[in-house]
């Protein structure tokens, strides 16, 4: 009896399934970071200035997923709003701050040599933005409220030594109002629909524009 020897070599043209032991390929650098110089003079409530931050991490080669914050204070146009006041009010007379928070995803699709966070992309984000307003030595209060979910399409470019440009537009569902609190009569103002213009079709109100860039550091 003739025993045949058996070559336990795996067959190079084999199409078995492996298993998931190799993991999906991401890019180099998987994080950013940015900000961007616009929201410091001018934010997403008008009268008021932003320090925002956002991070931004891939996941895999073609999703991310981003969260943001930002801190509100008196802002260029609220400024220029004073210096015009004939009756004597200064910025400093109140006291103004606020937060804003953000939350996002981002889809990568194109599936050549850029991964994610580099390239086309297209997702949706939703924030919330809240600036409260005081006259110095009163206990009255006025709040905006800001609320936005957006689908954006924008495109972000990485360089080699880590700089990262980003650029995006979009449309979206808004809701803006205010809030107070009446100190004399002890009660709170109910929420009241709130726009610093009018659109001249009321549904437009309710119609959230984005365009925005960023800059920061990739790693």
């Amino acid at each position: 009896m003739h025993l045949i020897a058996q070559d336990n070599k795996p067959n190079e043209e084999s199409t078995d399934f492996v298993g998931f032991s190799t993991p999906q390929k991401v890019a180099e650098r998987q994080n950013v970071i940015k900000t961007s110089p616009v929201p410091f003079l001018v934010g997403q409530i008008p009268i008021c200035g932003e320090i925002r931050i956002t991070y931004e991490r891939a996941i895999n080669r073609h999703h991310s997923v981003l969260i943001g914050a930002s801190y509100s204070y008196p802002g260029l146009l609220l400024a220029a709003t004073f210096a015009m006041d004939t009756n004597g009010y200064k910025v400093s007379d109140y006291k103004i701050n606020g937060v804003r928070g953000m939350l996002g995803y981002r889809c990568y699709p194109l599936k050549k040599k850029k991964m994610a966070p580099a390239g086309f992309f297209f997702g949706p984000y939703v924030s919330y933005n809240m600036v409260q307003i005081m006259e110095k030595g009163y206990d009255d209060y006025q709040r905006i409220h800001y609320f936005n979910a957006t689908m954006t399409v924008g495109y972000q470019i990485i360089k080699k030594n880590g700089f990262s440009f980003e650029f995006f537009g979009g449309l979206g569902y808004r809701k803006n109002f205010t809030t107070g609190y009446d100190a004399y009569y002890k009660r709170y103002t109910a929420a009241q629909q709130f726009n610093f213009i009018d659109a001249p079709i009321p549904f437009l109100n309710h119609v959230k524009f984005a365009l925005q860039i960023n800059m920061g550091y990739a790693f």
